[in-house]
């Protein structure tokens, strides 16, 4: 009787450390990883509008240019879906946050496959401006997509948006 009062005790101890794994602390953990990865997210959409913008204004974009810039946004692209990754783990029950995590990653992984045209690009030389640019424009449209995807996210997980440290009042 006594080993199964034991028996019993452990496993409500165990039930009671899940659900307070769940709670505050863990929402703060997914409010961070959501963070990092959208961040991440609308850093690759600055370098492939940056290097768009080379490529709008010179028929050649030198190869340094082009390699450094891609590999920032395949850099970012990658880190974003691995932080969105994470979000699958920690909501698995939460079928509309699980789809757009797959949405967010076909668009990076549509990124990433126009960062291997430019790296291809680059393998001639100094990459034509025209190249560059319709890879950019299918980069953005795609980041600006997922951006929107982790929008809808972060609703969907309620996570408070982040606040604005030059309204927000320092002594909080």
């Amino acid at each position: 009787m006594f080993r199964s009062l034991l028996i019993t005790m452990v496993g409500l101890l165990m039930v009671a450390s899940l659900a307070v794994a769940q709670g505050p602390a863990g929402r703060k953990a997914t409010g961070e990883v959501y963070r990092q990865g959208s961040t991440r997210q609308r850093h690759a959409y600055d370098y492939a509008r940056v290097l768009n913008q080379s490529g709008r204004e010179s028929p050649t974009v030198a190869k340094t240019t082009v390699q450094e810039n891609v590999q920032l946004i395949r850099q970012n692209s990658q880190a974003a879906t691995k932080e969105f990754a994470k979000l699958k783990a920690a909501e698995p029950d939460n079928k509309p946050a699980l789809a757009l995590v797959d949405s967010i990653e076909k668009r990076h992984a549509t990124v990433v496959s126009m960062c291997n045209m430019l790296d291809e690009e680059c393998k001639k030389g100094d990459a034509a401006g025209v190249k560059v640019c319709q890879c950019c424009v299918t980069m953005a449209k795609e980041l600006d997509a997922a951006n929107k995807d982790a929008e809808k996210l972060r609703e969907a997980l309620k996570i408070e948006p982040l606040s604005d440290p030059l309204k927000e009042d320092a002594s909080k």
